[in-house]
């Protein structure tokens, strides 16, 4: 029998949660996952960045002396924040000596300093708290995606499942952003919330067995509104150094790439970030954009009784010479597949073109070079930093982001590699905005990673 160690629980949650998007990626999804028809709320309380509490804790060594330091410690406080947010730093504006101020400093911000991920889906009992939020890869969500598929037809459309996340994992991710986790939830039925209180550094020991930390869910005080039902998530001690703008970039280029912005934005699920008071703003595509595209392919793969098949649409409108504006539309059979996909050297078996599932998938090309202002949209300069910010082939399953397809530094389609190693001009991933739709249910083996 496998012995787990503590800390094994540490390095899952880096090596599975590789950046902060990912974090909150999976902690909305589990908010969704909840049926929470309101959507997520991530609530950023900063009273203290990161980098003035270390600045603040190097000056205690120095010969300042207390009357400055707390005058630094009132300069470098955001006046932006809530007077609930700001009291604990009551106390180390009270404190009467150094050593009195730097230990009341490291009390308030590890826990004035938290963000806040709430629903209002349908919460856990206490019970499930234990059983199914403690258990690190719990099968549950799993056995119910497994079930959909096998009552599902794979030719129809837009088929919801029942879960978006299904590894059990995603409970890992308040860990990424912070030391200490406070959960709050209930059911419409429970009279009290149920509480658990994480701290992750309690895995760090490296003798210790995931047996030897013991945590355990509580009933906490009793709800203030009975017919309340969803999850807080309060996740102090902060590993980040956060600020409004850093959240604000964070809010441009990922938290509008999360759910698929090719979308109507009235159907697009609510996602709402805040700092301190202030709501961030989530930016959406321009379908402007997308209109003055220089050329365009949309495709639907399909699997039909007669085998799979792709059918295209591409039109050109302006390729950077003079010509007269070309469409083409077809369907790709079973033996034109193979000979464009398969090839003669057989490196994907033939089976996979239908095991692959139905898609869809749209690119809109632009030649940057030509790229100016758009009437409705802004002059050449706005247009051209739009069409970076879009640019990329992403995926989305279900609608919701599949990293890391369509990041920056992803090349997933090889667009790249095959421009630098031709002599001539040739396509380059940043010169597309574009996306794949694939569904949990009716492409099952396509799995995320690599």
């Amino acid at each position: 029998m496998f012995k787990v160690t503590a800390r094994t629980v540490l390095e899952l949650g880096s090596e599975l949660i590789s950046s902060d998007i990912i974090a909150f990626y999976e902690l909305i999804k589990n908010g969704f996952d909840a049926g929470s028809k309101k959507g997520v709320d991530i609530r950023f309380v900063i009273p203290l960045r990161r980098n003035a509490y270390l600045r603040l804790k190097s000056q205690v060594a120095t010969e300042i002396d207390l009357d400055d330091l707390k005058e630094n410690l009132r300069n470098l406080l955001d006046s932006g924040c809530s007077k609930e947010a700001l009291q604990p730093f009551d106390k180390v504006l009270a404190a009467r000596t150094k050593k009195m101020f730097l230990l009341a400093l490291t009390e308030a911000y590890r826990g004035a300093n938290v963000i806040v991920v709430s629903d209002q889906g349908k919460g856990m009992s206490l019970a499930e708290l234990g059983d199914n939020y403690l258990t690190i890869g719990t099968p549950s969500r799993k056995r119910s995606v497994d079930d959909a598929m096998k009552h599902t037809i794979i030719e129809d459309d837009d088929i919801p499942p029942p879960y978006l996340g299904e590894k059990g994992i995603g409970r890992l991710s308040a860990m990424r952003l912070g030391e200490r986790l406070l959960l709050a939830t209930a059911r419409n039925t429970d009279a009290h919330l149920n509480v658990l209180d994480i701290d992750w550094r309690s895995f760090s020991d490296l003798d210790a067995m995931v047996e030897d930390t013991q945590i355990k869910p509580k009933r906490g005080d009793k709800k203030k509104d009975p017919t309340y039902s969803g999850t807080t998530l309060s996740i102090s001690d902060l590993s980040e150094d956060w600020t409004r703008t850093k959240l604000e970039l964070l809010a441009e280029h990922d938290f509008a790439r999360l759910v698929d912005p090719f979308n109507d934005p009235k159907k697009r699920p609510r996602i709402a970030l805040y700092w301190n008071e202030d709501r961030i703003s989530i930016p959406w595509m321009d379908k402007i954009l997308l209109r003055h595209s220089h050329a365009t392919v949309e495709a639907t793969y399909r699997i039909s009784e007669d085998g799979p098949r792709l059918s295209y649409r591409m039109e050109a409108r302006k390729l950077g010479f003079d010509h007269p504006q070309e469409i083409d539309e077809g369907t790709l059979s079973l033996p034109d597949l193979v000979g464009s996909i398969i090839g003669k050297d057989d490196i994907f078996p033939v089976e996979s073109l239908t095991s692959l599932g139905p898609f869809r998938f749209n690119a809109y090309w632009y030649n940057r070079r030509m790229l100016g202002g758009i009437e409705g949209l802004g002059d050449q300069k706005h247009v051209r930093e739009l069409q970076r910010r879009w640019s990329g082939i992403m995926m989305f399953r279900d609608s919701f982001r599949v990293f890391p397809y369509g990041d920056d530094d992803d090349d997933w389609l090889g667009l790249d590699r095959k421009a630098l190693g031709s002599p001539g001009y040739s396509l380059n991933k940043a010169q597309f905005v574009g996306h794949v739709r694939i569904s949990r249910l009716r492409n099952p083996f396509l799995l995320a990673g690599r």
